[in-house]
């Protein structure tokens, strides 16, 4: 005989997230304002010929006071609202593969290539070796308060490398503004922006290399060793396997990269070349 079964129950609808979409517009819209709020900024300090303080600096006041003003006003109201974005795989992927390759060849198709080459060695050396040892100071800085107990215990030497990589490619784009009105000698303009032009490739190598690193050894901490999940003790041999990693990793990479480079930029001035966009136009303005 057949037992009749009871239906099972819907499944539950999802949750809304309002809260989520509500908080990601507030957050893309308080960023929108205080963009517009730091290019009138600039605009009147340029406008006013203000010499006691640069733009640059009057858009560093305004967002210190635009975060203390926002964090007081949190306090008082006892939000716990963050302006936090989480970006998804395909948003990484779109400003990794597409925005970031053409702001890069920009830089280099732009960039005064006579005095790029005269002073290539000086600007290797400041890019390669400079943001390398800007690496492995903040990490091993780092490294140091997490040995005092001054930094949480679950993070590892790979983590504090992989900060040291996210914040040691710098965009000197206010520097070289200041430069440029301070009417300082070309000759530092040129290895400040060769180099950062440089300094971003080093720095998103190293960046992959510790943030495999860091997902790997996270995930033997939580699941291996009978999943007791303890952090590792911090240790000197830690820090030294480390840095040896990474120059090994950038030893076998760093080779590859510079052959691809320079055949994509062989091949395009290549094709620029039998192109000759220059002599096509002078050549339709005389035949006008």
């Amino acid at each position: 005989m057949h037992t009749p079964v009871a239906p099972s129950p819907p499944p539950s609808s999802p949750p809304s997230g309002g809260g989520d979409d509500e908080e990601v517009v507030l957050s893309l819209t308080l960023a929108g304002v205080m963009l517009a709020l730091g290019i009138v900024l600039q605009q009147l300090l340029h406008k006013k010929e203000v010499k006691w303080v640069t733009e640059s600096s009057g858009v560093m006041i305004l967002g210190a006071t635009f975060n203390a003003a926002y964090y007081l006003v949190q306090k008082l109201l006892g939000s716990e609202h963050h302006m936090s974005i989480s970006i998804s795989p395909l948003m990484h992927d779109v400003i990794y593969y597409g925005l970031l390759p053409p702001l890069i060849f920009e830089a280099g198709f732009t960039m005064r290539k006579r005095k790029f080459f005269a002073n290539f060695g000086t600007i290797t050396l400041y890019a390669v070796f400079g943001t390398l040892i800007a690496i492995v100071a903040t990490g091993t800085l780092l490294w140091a308060l997490n040995l005092d107990g001054s930094i949480d215990p679950n993070l590892n030497v790979n983590h504090f490398m992989l900060f040291g990589a996210l914040i040691s490619s710098t965009d000197p784009i206010a520097t070289l503004g200041i430069l440029k009105s301070a009417g300082a000698n070309p000759l530092l303009y040129d290895l400040i922006f060769g180099e950062s032009a440089l300094n971003d490739c080093i720095a998103i190598v190293v960046f992959h290399i510790f943030h495999d690193l860091a997902c790997a050894t996270d995930g033997r901490r939580l699941d291996g060793d009978g999943g007791s999940g303890e952090p590792p003790q911090p240790s000197g041999g830690e820090m030294a396997a480390a840095i040896g990693h990474m120059f090994g990793a950038l030893a076998e990479i760093m080779p590859v990269s510079v052959l691809l480079g320079m055949v994509a930029g062989l091949g395009s001035a290549w094709i620029t070349k039998r192109l000759n966009p220059h002599k096509r136009t002078a050549a339709g303005r005389t035949g006008g």
